[in-house]
């Protein structure tokens, strides 16, 4: 009788989180002369803008939670982010990203898996520094040797344990993490649409609510990671 190699998977789940805006127009502020143009379709950009960047927010950082609005007595739905799904979180001592701390690092996400030779990582901008200031690691970013995928123009780092896509997050910043990396394998990360972004007018004035010219934007979606252990987070 030989050994079953067999796994089972392990069972996870995550909630589907609506993102919503709400763009308005008053009737008399459209009527209003201007200093300079300024309408419903630039608005509309600047909460498209806001909208994409919460929603981004919530797939990063995000953490699953389920609570009744106080305001509308209606239940919400929170979903978790990628950094409460990820299977390593490798601390770097020291503070400060030596070539042999981050490749320790990344040999504890690359190794014992069956991820993806090139994965991406998102930095903050301390952490940045820190890479940059590694001998090793310079020589590469220096090189200019970049690379384009997902629409995006990465830094490309090789190491002995495979290849990172690397680039500077702002929202690292701004939620506490400016001295961390998330390493992310995008063959094992998904994101699974229940609505897909919609936009659409709202007729507030035919029901007598105010006038004015509105539009809602809403979509609703979650994140899948399956096979933790080709993720992970990295903080110094």
């Amino acid at each position: 009788m030989s050994d079953d190699p067999i796994s089972m998977p392990v069972y996870d789940s995550n909630y589907c989180q609506i993102n919503m805006a709400t763009v308005s127009e008053a009737f008399f502020q459209k009527l209003q002369e201007k200093n300079s143009e300024w309408s419903m379709a630039d608005m509309q950009e600047c909460a498209l803008y806001d909208f994409r960047f919460q929603s981004e927010m919530a797939m990063l950082f995000g953490a699953k939670r389920f609570i009744m609005d106080p305001q509308t007595s209606k239940p919400k739905y929170m979903m978790d982010g990628v950094i409460r799904k990820v299977g390593h979180t490798e601390n770097i001592s020291g503070g400060a990203v030596t070539e042999k701390a981050m490749t320790k690092a990344l040999s504890a996400i690359f190794d014992g898996n069956n991820g993806s030779e090139a994965r991406i990582m998102f930095y903050g901008s301390e952490f940045g520094v820190s890479l940059a200031e590694n001998a090793v690691f310079a020589k590469q970013l220096e090189a200019g040797k970049t690379k384009v995928k997902f629409g995006i123009t990465w830094n490309e780092i090789e190491t002995n344990n495979g290849t990172v896509l690397a680039k500077k997050h702002d929202a690292l910043n701004l939620v506490g993490y400016g001295k961390a990396a998330i390493v992310i394998d995008p063959a094992n990360f998904r994101r699974i649409e229940q609505r897909p972004l919609t936009v659409y007018d709202l007729n507030l004035e035919a029901a007598g609510i105010q006038r004015s010219q509105d539009r809602r934007i809403d979509e609703s979606f979650t994140i899948e990671v399956t096979n933790p252990e080709t993720h992970g987070l990295i903080t110094f």
